[in-house]
């Protein structure tokens, strides 16, 4: 436990730089996370994300296998 001066409790309570007070019901605050978090999983899974390019390696693979079938 540290000890801490009334000067240092009154300097900091004089900044105001406190954390904002969310009045909300811990409900919606909860139901707001959830919803946060499903977005994300979503958007993971959106089928827009599902494709991508070729790399190199692939692209090698790709002309062996039309060389080898020609």
């Amino acid at each position: 436990m540290e000890f801490v001066s009334e000067k240092e409790l009154e300097a900091k309570a004089a900044d105001g730089k406190d954390e904002p007070v969310d009045d909300r019901p811990l409900y919606f605050r909860l139901k707001e996370v959830r919803d946060k978090a499903q977005a994300e999983k979503d958007e993971q899974f959106a089928l827009k994300n599902q494709f991508r390019g070729i790399d190199e390696d692939e692209s090698e693979f790709l002309d062996k296998i039309s060389q080898f079938n020609d």
